[in-house]
């Protein structure tokens, strides 16, 4: 939808046809209202506007280039422990920011605390964390290539100058989304299951 140079009431009655993905609870809204942002230099240019999810009731500003906070990345990942959970939703909130060097960080962080959280030991290198999961069974087979990725790349990130480039970051956030599916996700649901 094309706001810019728009009036007022062509821009109220085509925001009743709009819908979106809301950046903070992931639910896909028609706003029940929304507020025009205006161009202070040209008032009658409608820059975009501010919708309120209808689910959340937390406000978004939309144009026809952005959307801010972004749509929320990725899936949700039932039955993990809460520290996981959070640092997990911390990779997916820098993925929508465009913080890629970070995301891919956090996703190294996650590796080495379920490491931890199913046994291993604390202060170890990062590659004992990758051995332990991956002689636990943790690592789903051809996965270990995957696993040396999120390694490099978080060596790179730390240790050199680049920065993580957007499809490097996503391999790493949909990796690890694979692997806590695989580690926590099925293994509760089988356990519902099984009740």
């Amino acid at each position: 939808m094309v706001f810019s140079g728009e009036w007022m009431a062509e821009m109220i009655e085509n925001s009743k046809r709009l819908t979106y993905n809301c950046g903070y609870c992931g639910s896909k809204v028609s706003p029940a209202n929304v507020l025009p942002a205006f161009d202070f230099a040209y008032p009658r240019n409608i820059l975009g506007v501010v919708a309120i999810c209808t689910a959340c009731n937390k406000p978004s500003y939309l144009n026809n280039r952005e959307q801010v906070p972004s749509e929320k990345y990725g899936k949700d990942v039932m039955f993990l422990p809460e520290d996981i959970q959070s640092i997990f939703e911390e990779a997916k909130k820098c993925y929508m920011v465009g913080a890629w060097t970070a995301a891919s960080l956090i996703c190294r962080k996650i590796l080495m605390n379920i490491s931890v959280l199913k046994g291993a030991k604390e202060g170890k290198s990062f590659i004992s964390y990758v051995d332990f999961l991956e002689e636990k069974g943790y690592i789903p087979p051809d996965g270990r290539s995957w696993v040396d990725e999120i390694r490099k790349q978080g060596n790179e990130a730390t240790h050199e100058i680049h920065q993580i480039r957007e499809e490097d970051a996503l391999e790493i956030l949909d990796f690890t989304t694979m692997l806590l599916i695989f580690m926590f996700e099925l293994p509760g649901k089988m356990s519902i299951r099984n009740k």
